[in-house]
């Protein structure tokens, strides 16, 4: 049997278990059909959409003429008015209809997606990347650190946040530099983290709010942020995950990194992803530990915020 699930990323998925195949509709991606994950077909509705809208369009537009001749010639027979105008009037509001109903492409990945409620305070800590999607340049022992800063609102709000010092590391593929960023972020309770993002050979910040998909606090997150949200259709241009766990990956049994897989599977298949379309990110034993220095901006930023916030 086949089953359909409508699944946009914006809302809950319609599925059937009904058989072992699974069509869904209504993922972005770069292809008309694509595998996903297990034995599931994802279907693109945005290039469906496109080709199908043109097609019925042409069909209408086609039959027209004779819709028409056969109209009339009914007309003559019966002595009844000539209504080709009202005839075009109908075939042009239909393929109208069609146009707008095929050109909706809703994608899997929004500017901001449902998350689940989180505590802030468990999140911090150390935290070393697994996996990850999107425009990142690949690194070698990418490890991040978040440091309680104090409690406080989000700016220009009262929704209260924890306020954050995030202190990311990396070495370069290359092992020439020791790179990083550091965020002073605002993590509120619905799992958003609001970030002003400096980079090490950069005084120039980067504003960016993340988003917590998954958050155990003890074994693994899934962070998500976008870098080129399309306002108009709400569906992110430049979507970025990270999946990140406690403990350093190259450290972990097999099991316990095939639990971090399937963890991710069941959290990304909304959006049409699977872990299969992660990269790993690159860990080696050998290398010395990497901790990049922050601009001197950056630590006057948090020195000033941790003297007007406080330990609380």
């Amino acid at each position: 049997m086949l089953c359909v699930a409508v699944d946009c990323g914006t809302s809950p998925a319609v599925s059937h278990i009904c058989g072992s195949v699974t069509v869904r509709v209504g993922c972005a991606g770069s292809g008309l059909f694509r595998a996903c994950r297990e034995k599931q077909v994802c279907f693109y509705w945005s290039y469906f959409s496109g080709i199908m809208g043109l097609v019925i369009e042409f069909i209408i537009f086609a039959m027209y003429p004779v819709v028409l001749y056969k109209y009339n010639q009914h007309n003559k027979m019966t002595n009844a008015v000539n209504h080709s105008d009202f005839a075009r009037t109908v075939t042009i509001c239909a393929a109208f209809l069609v146009n707008v109903v095929f050109s909706w492409a809703p994608g899997c990945i929004p500017n901001e997606p449902t998350i689940p409620a989180i505590r802030p305070e468990k999140r911090t800590g150390v935290w070393y990347n697994y996996l990850y999607f999107g425009d990142h340049p690949p690194r070698v022992n990418d490890w991040l650190k978040s440091t309680k800063i104090g409690k406080g609102n989000l700016p220009g709000t009262s929704t209260p946040a924890l306020l954050t010092n995030v202190e990311i590391s990396w070495w370069t593929p290359d092992y020439k530099q020791c790179a990083g960023q550091f965020a002073q972020t605002y993590v509120t309770k619905d799992g958003r983290e609001v970030m002003v993002v400096y980079n090490s050979d950069s005084p120039n910040p980067l504003s960016l709010t993340s988003y917590a998909l998954y958050e155990d606090y003890y074994f693994m997150q899934i962070r998500y942020f976008c870098t080129a949200p399309d306002t108009k259709t709400g569906i992110c241009g430049a979507p970025n995950f990270f999946i990140n766990t406690r403990s350093r990956p190259d450290t972990m049994q097999p099991k316990e990194l095939a639990r971090v897989r399937e963890i991710a599977d069941e959290v990304l298949a909304r959006y049409c992803l699977s872990s299969r379309d992660f990269k790993h990110e690159d860990w080696k034993k050998e290398w010395p530990a990497c901790s990049a220095r922050p601009p001197s901006c950056y630590v006057d930023l948090i020195n000033g915020l941790a003297q007007q916030f406080g330990k609380a």
